[in-house]
């Protein structure tokens, strides 16, 4: 599962996570668990919504965030 960054024209960005990266013939693109950066509720969205569909001609485009494997995995040059 990816935690992803939905950058939606005109309204602020939507953090969510994906099963999977959307795969360009498709139609839409979909995100669970959608949120506000601050992890407050997207007003326009009902706060029962768990999984959203945004048509492609409405997004800008996606952030893909490192998940906690691949920061495990990363060497880390800059120690404490």
């Amino acid at each position: 599962m990816a935690i992803v960054i939905l950058h939606v024209l005109n309204q602020d960005a939507i953090v969510g996570e994906m099963e999977k990266l959307p795969d360009p013939k498709d139609s839409f693109v979909s995100i669970s668990n959608p949120r506000k950066m601050d992890n407050r509720p997207v007003t326009f969205i009902d706060k029962r919504a768990r999984v959203i569909m945004f048509p492609w001609n409405q997004i800008f485009f996606i952030e893909v965030m490192e998940s906690e494997e691949e920061k495990r995995d990363t060497l880390n040059i800059w120690r404490e």
